[in-house]
């Protein structure tokens, strides 16, 4: 009786310790996954902790780390843990990072090892981090321009507010007519000539990346229609030091008729200058040769360090996904990089006011968005190099043509460089 009560008890503790060892491995079997944003913390704390806690709770033993970083040190800190071997699983970068990484075989090849979530996305977003034959991201949040005008001053100059204007060349001759019969000045372009390229549909380099190409005659037509703008007073001659900030400030004093901006700034619009927003109504950004709308996109990558693709891309696709992502257009101006998304009666219907127009016309261009931001290495060396010869044919100390010639020598000697 003894020896059976002995074995028993040995039996209960060989029990008991088996119990804990699997309990021991269904914790060592959580997946973690560490997840890094951009500037997000903390206005939008409540939305990312509730996308959070919906996947763990849709995925048990899943647990998800929030970081937020500043831009201005995303870059370098994932750097660093890249090569210390202790990456995060999935990072919030701008497509210009993303493809930066990707040129080092940092990260993994989305369409490739996951191509199921391709269709989910607009082509020309999900294509925005292409490296070589891969795409490097999942496309996040992006934004797309529109053209606002002042119906007051349309009035004043003769023109039809109902029939705005829909090309470029109709602005022209809109921004012609308010000059003459106000004195104001119709137009003033925010420049960013790398955009300017992408929407005519212009290359900017060979397709190993080698050699510049965009000194083309369309290049030459876009900068020569700046130059004689200039030239002829039709825009005002501090455009390119103001900026975008100078044609916002003339706008909302009253003293420009069209400005090109994102939906984001009608509020800016709205508090700082009520009668002015009052007037303004809403047109869609005019399509170059190109037929594609320059758009700043944020998007998800996973590092090749993670030590969980599958589950990372799975979150990832998640944070993209449709819901999240048009609860997210409903607390901040911002669109969405699914199509499904953009086919909700928020993005496809108005209420009569600006806003509700804007965000429509806005998610209509969906279809046309690319990514307008270099991404290209030495981005910054290259786009000081242009912006020099492009300032030069603006003032008109250069032709056009050899304007852009310049820029092109000097970035096949940025494009070659080894460093």
């Amino acid at each position: 009786m003894r020896g059976r009560l002995k074995l028993a008890a040995v039996l209960a503790a060989m029990c008991l310790v088996f119990a804990l060892m699997a309990g021991g491995g269904e914790a060592a079997r959580e997946t973690r996954l560490e997840f890094w944003t951009i500037s997000l913390q903390p206005m939008f704390n409540d939305y990312i902790n509730g996308i959070i806690k919906d996947y763990e709770k849709a995925n048990p033993g899943v647990k998800i780390v929030w970081k937020d970083l500043p831009i201005g040190v995303i870059t370098t800190k994932l750097t660093a843990a890249i090569a210390g071997g202790i990456a995060p699983d999935v990072v919030n970068l701008n497509t210009g990072m993303a493809v930066s990484l990707a040129e080092r075989r940092s990260l993994v090849n989305i369409g490739k090892e996951f191509p199921q979530y391709k269709d989910v996305y607009f082509e020309g977003l999900w294509n925005s981090a292409r490296f070589e034959d891969g795409i490097y991201a999942f496309p996040w949040y992006v934004v797309t321009h529109v053209m606002m005008y002042n119906k007051a001053i349309f009035e004043k100059a003769g023109l039809d507010p109902a029939s705005p204007p829909i090309t470029w060349e109709e602005i022209t001759e809109c921004a012609k007519q308010i000059k003459a019969k106000t004195g104001l000045y119709g137009f003033m372009p925010h420049v960013n000539f790398v955009a300017d390229l992408i929407e005519l549909g212009v290359p900017l380099t060979s397709e190993d990346k080698t050699r510049a190409t965009f000194n083309t005659p369309d290049a030459v037509a876009k900068l020569q229609w700046y130059q004689d703008l200039m030239k002829n007073d039709i825009i005002p001659r501090e455009t390119l030091q103001a900026g975008y900030a100078g044609a916002l400030d003339r706008y909302q004093a009253g003293q420009l008729g069209m400005i090109v901006t994102g939906p984001q700034f009608i509020s800016r619009i709205k508090t700082n200058a009520p009668d002015v927003y009052k007037n303004t109504m809403i047109a869609p950004y005019p399509l170059s040769k190109g037929k594609v709308v320059g758009a700043p996109l944020m998007n998800l990558v996973v590092p090749k360090a993670s030590k969980n693709w599958s589950e990372a891309a799975k979150f990832a696709a998640h944070v993209t996904g449709d819901e999240a992502q048009l609860a997210f257009c409903k607390l901040v101006t911002i669109l969405p990089s699914t199509k499904k998304a953009a086919e909700d009666p928020f993005f496809t219907q108005t209420d009569g006011t600006i806003e509700s127009i804007a965000r429509k016309i806005a998610a209509s261009q969906l279809k046309h968005a690319v990514e307008s931001d270099l991404t290209l290495r030495h981005s910054l060396d290259l786009l000081d190099a242009l912006t020099v010869q492009v300032e030069a044919a603006f003032y008109g100390e250069k032709t056009p043509k050899e304007a852009l010639d310049q820029a092109v020598a000097e970035w096949n000697k940025i494009l070659q460089r080894k460093d």
